[in-house]
């Protein structure tokens, strides 16, 4: 007794299933539907160059678009790399470790008591008190600490991943990449 692989009741194009109009109204209907609900969810449409200082961040909006509070649209963003690097498309690696000083854990000195709300009062207090030390500088070492950046907003996340895959930037970061590195390439006007 032999065994076939083919679907139950699959014998030809002659058993197809005739769509009225009205059903097939409704599934386009919900196709569209589908698209506007991953469009809706999708919130990885964004870039964050993170830089070391203001500088980097100031030529780095110039080149961009980025208005004053830092945002820029990701296709002004594709034509200048076009424009300046060139599509490369070539084989990418995980992004480099973050090189500089490590912001210090605010919880580091605090001591578990059994009194909830004040733990809750400590913790919050601590991370308060990490903010204000932690002021504005004229330049980290570190840029994914950096005060300094710019977001690239685009379509949708697949738009992103198409920029970052035609650029060969996936070595730079993901959502937050080394902006002052990607400043360089630019700026030097190479595709690798």
């Amino acid at each position: 007794m032999g065994f076939k692989f083919e679907k139950p009741g699959s014998k030809g194009a002659k058993d197809q299933v005739v769509l009225t109009d009205h059903q097939r109204e409704y599934r386009d209907r919900e196709k569209r539907e589908e698209e506007r609900y991953k469009l809706a969810v999708d919130t990885g449409f964004w870039i964050c160059f993170c830089f070391h200082d203001d500088g980097e961040r100031s030529r780095f909006a110039e080149i961009s678009g980025a208005d004053e509070d830092g945002f820029c649209f990701g296709d002004r963003l594709r034509d200048e790399f076009e424009s300046r690097v060139g599509v490369s498309r070539m084989r990418q690696f995980k992004p480099k470790v973050p090189k500089g000083e490590r912001f210090p854990d605010p919880f580091a000195g605090l001591v578990q008591t059994d009194d909830l709300e004040a733990d809750c009062f400590a913790e919050a207090q601590a991370l308060l008190d990490a903010f204000e030390v932690n002021s504005r500088r004229d330049r980290y070492e570190n840029v994914w600490d950096s005060a300094y950046h710019i977001v690239a907003i685009f379509r949708d996340s697949n738009d992103v991943e198409e920029f970052i895959r035609d650029f060969a930037l996936a070595k730079y970061g993901d959502l937050y990449m080394d902006g002052s590195a990607v400043l360089a390439r630019i700026e030097k006007g190479t595709s690798a």
